[in-house]
Formats: C-alpha cells, sequence, structure tokens
C-alpha cells in the first residue's frame, strides 16, 4: 500500500493561515450581528418591587429594566397574583385619556408610589394584606404597545454589606455628605445630560440662602469656598460665625449700610451642627482609622475562617442560652406510662370482658 505524503509550501501555508483568519473574523462579525439582532427583535423587560408598611402594606416603588435596544411604551402596570388576579399599580381611571410611560432602549426607570388609601374590585372594597405580605408569589405584568409582557424577576444583586456577612473582612466604607438643593439626592430629579451629587466642603460652616429683588433664591456657602464678587467686602470673622443669630444680624447690617444687596433671608443652615448629629446618630468616632488592605490569601482564606469560627461560636453560646432557660425535668416530673391493653383496642377488649361474663 503506497501513502502519498502531502507536502505544503510556505506560499500554501500563508493562504491557509489567511484563510483560518479570514473565518475566524467572519465568525465574530456573525456572532456581533446576531446580537445587535436579538438587541433590536422583540421586547425583553425585569422588573422588582419595594414594600413599605404604614398601618398596611403596600407596593411602595416599582423598578423596570428595558433590556432592549429599543423603546418600551407602557401603559399600566400590574402585580398579577396566581392566574386571576391583577392589582393595578399605577390606577389609570379609564374614563379620560392613559398616561404612557416611555422607557428607552438598554435603560431603567423608577416608579415611585404612594401608600392607597384602600382597594376596591368593582363597587366593593376588598382586602388584599395577605397577597402583599407574600408578594414574592406575585409576578409583574406591563400593558406596552405591542401587548402584555411578563417580566422577568430581577437577581439579587451583589453588595459589600452582604459580602461582609459572608466574610467579616470585608470592608464597606461610604462617603458622609450634605448635598446641595440641586442634587439627585436632595432635589430628586435627573437631567439627561449628567448627574449631580454636588456637596459641600467641610470647611464650609453655614449655607445663608438669600432670595433677591427678582424672586431668585441662591445658597452661598460660609465662609465662601468660591469667590463671591458680593461677597468680597464682608468679613466674616470669629465672632459673626459664633451662631445662626450672629450671622443672620451681620447681614442684616451689611444690607442696612448698603455692603450687599439682597431683599430677605430665606434660611440659615448650620452644616456643623448637622455634621456632629450625623456622626452622634451613627455612633462615629472622631479618630482617623487606616485601613488595611488583604491579599488573597488573608481574606479568603484567614478572614473566611475567622468568619466561620466567630458564626460557629455564636451559634454555640445561643444553644446554651437557649438548653439552660429551659426547663429542666426531674424523674417525679416524667409522666408515668401506662399499661397498653391487649388486643386492637380498648373496645374491642370491652366485648369480649362482656361476652365472658
Amino acid at each position: 500500500m503506497n501513502f502519498n505524503i502531502v507536502c505544503f509550501t510556505p506560499a500554501d501555508k500563508i493562504n491557509i493561515l489567511i484563510a483560518a483568519a479570514a473565518l475566524f473574523v467572519s465568525i465574530i462579525v456573525l456572532r456581533i450581528t446576531y446580537l445587535t439582532w436579538k438587541l433590536k427583535y422583540g421586547q425583553a423587560v425585569r422588573a422588582s418591587i419595594g414594600i413599605a408598611r404604614t398601618d398596611k402594606t403596600y407596593v411602595s416603588n416599582v423598578v423596570i429594566e428595558n433590556l432592549k435596544d429599543r423603546d418600551l411604551i407602557i401603559y399600566a402596570i400590574y402585580l398579577k397574583f396566581g392566574a386571576n388576579v391583577y392589582i393595578d399599580l399605577l390606577d389609570i381611571d379609564y374614563h379620560f385619556d392613559r398616561y404612557t410611560h416611555i422607557i428607552p432602549g438598554l435603560s431603567t426607570r423608577i416608579f415611585e408610589l404612594g401608600p392607597p388609601l384602600y382597594y376596591t374590585k368593582s363597587s366593593m372594597e376588598v382586602d388584599i394584606e395577605n397577597l402583599l405580605n407574600n408578594w414574592t408569589a406575585g409576578s409583574i405584568v406591563l400593558h406596552t404597545n405591542i401587548g402584555l409582557i411578563k417580566a422577568k424577576k430581577i437577581k439579587d444583586n451583589w453588595h459589600p454589606i452582604a459580602q461582609y456577612f459572608k466574610n467579616y473582612g470585608t470592608v464597606y466604607i461610604r462617603p458622609r455628605r450634605f448635598y446641595t438643593k440641586d442634587s439627585v439626592p436632595s432635589s430628586k430629579k435627573q437631567s439627561e445630560n449628567y448627574i449631580d451629587y454636588s456637596s459641600y466642603e467641610s470647611s464650609v460652616i453655614y449655607v445663608v440662602s438669600l432670595k433677591f429683588v427678582d424672586g431668585t433664591i441662591y445658597d452661598f456657602e460660609i465662609p465662601p469656598t468660591h469667590n463671591y464678587v458680593p461677597f468680597q467686602k464682608l468679613d466674616f470673622s470669629a465672632d459673626v460665625l459664633e451662631n445662626e443669630d450672629t450671622l443672620r444680624k451681620y447681614f442684616i447690617r451689611c444690607q442696612e449700610n448698603g455692603v450687599i444687596d439682597f431683599e430677605e433671608i430665606v434660611n440659615i443652615t448650620n452644616i456643623q451642627k448637622i455634621i456632629k448629629k450625623d456622626r452622634h446618630l451613627g455612633r462615629c468616632d472622631e479618630t482617623s482609622y487606616k485601613i488595611k488592605v488583604l491579599n488573597w490569601f488573608e481574606y479568603n482564606i484567614i478572614w473566611y475562617f475567622k468568619t466561620q469560627w466567630y458564626n460557629w461560636k455564636s451559634n454555640k453560646k445561643k444553644r446554651v442560652t437557649y438548653n439552660t432557660e429551659a426547663p429542666i425535668l426531674t424523674r417525679n416530673d416524667k409522666p408515668k406510662k401506662t399499661k397498653q391493653l391487649k388486643g386492637r383496642n380498648n373496645k374491642t377488649h370491652k366485648k369480649r370482658k362482656r361476652k365472658n361474663r
């Protein structure tokens, strides 16, 4: 049997490499094209709800995430239980023009909801407390421009606080800020171009809100951290900054002397007092501590076993406390065993006894 050995020339090898590279690139392009088409085709939504309680349980917010690269128009949002119960979360009135909510492609919207007065079915008041207490059994259903969409549940995301309870070596650090009135946490408004999280510096002692003749109100840091032209002639000495009253009197005196022009003082906020109150509520020590950075072995091995050991000791202590608080039965306290009668039951035994008589 003769075997023919195929020999590739250098030119053939180069052609094979070029063909393989072209095939690889074609597969990548095809994959990207498929994923792009998948983002454009149909609709896919994830949603979750937040539960709050005043005198009764209610849905406080709804988070809706549009997973497709196309706008989603929502007419109504329902919380569905079983196969037949739909709770209207937006309370749309069918006798008037319906509101529409547009969620852009690959975007997320949060609907903040207040507590309802009561719930009705037709003209009857209904009680759904048992349903909302078991809200995890419900699902979000959307009435959209393409019909009914059952939203997928948003999975529980990773968070460093949850990670801390798994491994006590986790360090979660939060910045403490006093936000300006135009920032998102204060105004609850988010611009499309940028997200404002502006806050005041720690060197600021007061924030003075001044109203001017045209009706506008501006906030000013005291002492000024920026070069405000109207404040260049002012002298914020220690006596002026002693408290809110001395600062207010100083501004009024400067207004009367024509040093600064404004209509009225709207509000004076003591930033340092807020910082002290926040530290007191959070039980924060003013002493600064340096954070130690752990390597992979220290965090995943040493601190993991420290966490497990601490949890085991805590659970053991709870078990010992529970056993010591439990009542101890003595021999006299134990229930006496009764003699079991032979036979299937007492009735058959009594029948046999009567027959023997």
